[in-house]
């Protein structure tokens, strides 16, 4: 809770900081404000949780931290600048997302081929499928806030990232949990001001540290915690009901009520698959701890 409180008010401050209450900006400093909130607050958050600086990155959790999210704010940042044309920022998007699960899985047991079911072709086929999933992911809710308000976009990816730490504690892994914490926070808090200012650049920006980080934890959890493959797949996959918004029965709502739908289904979704985990837990865990 700590944690989480620091990197609310770290990363409202960095936010309003950045001039978004004030005179008109242009787009490259609404996306630098953006990305200065959200790095400013997960520095802050995991600070408060304790998590110290190892380099070079030993564990998954250490390089998606210290890798993979300082990359995605790096490319969002890139994306934002008046001479980066959308096919280089989509190109090195697409890369980091292919890069994404081999530098998670670097050096452990499935790269180097040690168990049964991880053979020469399960290797490459698992690797591949999990780029292809997440770079879709990446461009489909993209897509979705150019065409609509964000905001709700990335408070559903936030939402589901506190319901990854939990389902992820509950089988098992606690640190890697407890890392949701201050990213879910971030993304929404920096999303809210955004939304407040009126600046849809920033609020597009923050979506893909967003996605990167939930992506990773959920991944860290199922490949190196308890967590099984089809509650970490429905959990990733939970934000892209926003896309029921875009059906012809309610396309032409306003959109605070379309916000409302997309929040509403996130909610129910996410509290089915808690209360799947917990089920799990109980099951599994409960009797060791009598």
């Amino acid at each position: 809770m700590q944690a989480s409180i620091g990197s609310l008010i770290v990363s409202a401050c960095v936010a309003l900081g950045g001039g978004w209450l004030g005179r008109p900006a242009a787009s490259w400093r609404v996306v630098a404000s953006g990305i200065g909130a959200v790095g400013a607050g997960l520095a802050s958050g995991y600070l408060l949780l304790g998590f110290g600086w190892v380099w070079p990155p030993a564990k998954a959790l250490d390089r998606l931290l210290e890798l993979i999210l300082p990359a995605a704010l790096v490319i969002e940042f890139a994306a934002g600048m008046p001479r980066i044309s959308p096919q280089l920022a989509w190109g090195l998007r697409i890369g980091l997302a292919a890069a994404t699960s081999p530098v998670l899985l670097y050096g452990s047991v499935y790269l180097r081929q040690e168990l049964p079911e991880w053979n020469t072709l399960a290797t490459p086929t698992t690797l591949l499928a999990c780029g292809v999933l997440l770079a879709l992911y990446w461009l489909l809710l993209v897509w979705l806030a150019q065409r609509r308000s964000g905001v709700s976009i990335a408070i559903a990816i936030s939402m589901a990232t506190q319901c990854a730490g939990a389902t992820i504690m509950l089988a098992g892994y606690i640190k890697g949990g407890m890392a949701a914490g201050p990213l879910a926070v971030t993304i929404a808090t920096t999303a809210i001001v955004a939304n407040l200012t009126r600046n849809r650049a920033a609020t597009q920006s923050i979506l893909g540290v967003g996605i990167l980080g939930l992506f990773g934890l959920l991944f860290i959890g199922r490949f190196y915690g308890g967590l099984r493959t089809p509650a970490a797949l429905l959990t990733f996959l939970t934000p892209l009901l926003c896309w029921v918004t875009e059906i012809r029965a309610v396309r032409d709502w306003k959109d605070w009520q379309l916000s409302a739908l997309r929040l509403t289904l996130i909610t129910l979704a996410l509290a089915l698959l808690l209360a799947l985990a917990k089920r799990d837990f109980d099951r599994d865990f409960a009797p060791l701890l009598r």
